[in-house]
């Protein structure tokens, strides 16, 4: 399926499999490389410096020239908080919502708290 764009078309689904690629990765960079240093007792804005270095660069990589629809955007956007939160030690049993979450750590977004 082609969707086109105001600029450039992409196909649906290379992007829907780049995504499953990004998502891969970025876990295997989060479980594999790092798992032991999320166990430390590092300050939070260290823990997030290396969470946007190595995870979200990873993940991300080759996104602006993505064609995402909604439901890619929220993909997306789920697998980055499930990755903060696991990072941050926060569990979905702590009752904090998305939003508390973006807004407690800052250089941390997604795309609804982007304006997008």
């Amino acid at each position: 399926m082609w969707m086109i764009s105001s600029t450039i078309g992409s196909w649906i689904e290379s992007t829907d499999r780049e995504i499953r690629v990004r998502k891969g990765k970025a876990w295997g960079a989060l479980h594999d490389r790092l798992k032991d240093i999320w166990k430390y007792k590092l300050s939070k804005s260290l823990k997030i410096g290396l969470f946007i270095a190595v995870c979200e660069s990873v993940l991300l990589y080759g996104s602006e020239t993505w064609t995402l629809t909604k439901a890619q955007e929220k993909i997306l956007d789920g697998t980055y908080t499930k990755m903060l939160r696991m990072v941050l030690g926060i569990s979905w049993k702590d009752k904090i919502s998305n939003i508390t979450l973006y807004g407690r750590y800052q250089g941390c977004q997604t795309s609804y708290e982007a304006g997008d």
